[in-house]
């Protein structure tokens, strides 16, 4: 109700809509800080300030044509949000509306409003690591094995973590599950990540790959 501008009391709640109804058990909060923080620096980096379907779709790496005109391709939270579903970066995008890191204004341009996405009097607060994000998904109520992890729409790689080298030059990878905590991390082959969410590994290769120097090259003397 709060996204949508209206006041709720709760002592005047009777628990009969779906939210109440629907068992407790089956829902809990998920900790998405660093998803969230990546939307925050997106949003502050988009301009003009652009709808919340826009800021998806560049959150998740759309290769639209508006996207590729105005160069948000070239953002470094492009795609940043690629491994969640779109529904559930939906529902995290509003959420943080609801919580006000972020503001989705209206602008009234003629007979129509147009809707646009700029940080809100919190964002700050998130990207200084003093807060974190929640959001209310579906309880998983069976341990995540790996098939699971890169094939079922409820586990999502938020990020990865690290990167070892096993027995025989095989390279795993420590992943962060969306909504479990670090001490659930698990390490996972290379090729079955490569294979089902190559952008993922990508991103942590392109964030961890070390910046050298280039050697001057010695003028070569004309004989």
């Amino acid at each position: 109700m709060k996204y949508f501008g209206e006041s709720f009391n709760p002592d005047d709640c009777q628990k009969m809509c779906d939210n109440c109804a629907r068992n407790k058990e089956c829902l809990e909060l998920l900790d998405v800080t660093f998803s969230a923080k990546k939307l925050v620096e997106l949003v502050k980096d988009i301009t003009p300030s652009q709808s919340l379907k826009y800021v998806i779709d560049v959150f998740r790496g759309s290769n639209s044509r508006k996207v590729i005109e105005n160069n948000h391709h070239l953002l470094s939270g492009f795609a940043s949000g690629k491994s969640m579903r779109i529904e559930d970066a939906t529902k995290m995008a509003i959420t943080m509306i609801c919580q006000q890191y972020l503001l989705d204004e209206f602008e009234s341009r003629g007979q129509f409003c147009v809707s646009k996405v700029k940080l809100g009097p919190f964002a700050n607060q998130l990207l200084s690591n003093g807060t974190s994000a929640k959001l209310s998904i579906p309880r998983i109520t069976e341990a995540p094995k790996i098939s699971q992890h890169l094939s079922d729409e409820l586990y999502l790689i938020e990020y990865i973590v690290g990167r070892r080298i096993v027995k025989k030059g095989r390279v795993e990878y420590l992943v962060k599950w969306l909504g479990y905590p670090h001490n659930e991390n698990t390490w996972e082959r290379e090729d079955k990540l490569v294979k089902e969410c190559p952008e993922v590994v990508n991103e942590f290769e392109s964030r961890t790959k070390p910046i050298t120097n280039k050697k001057s090259r010695k003028k070569q003397k004309i004989t």
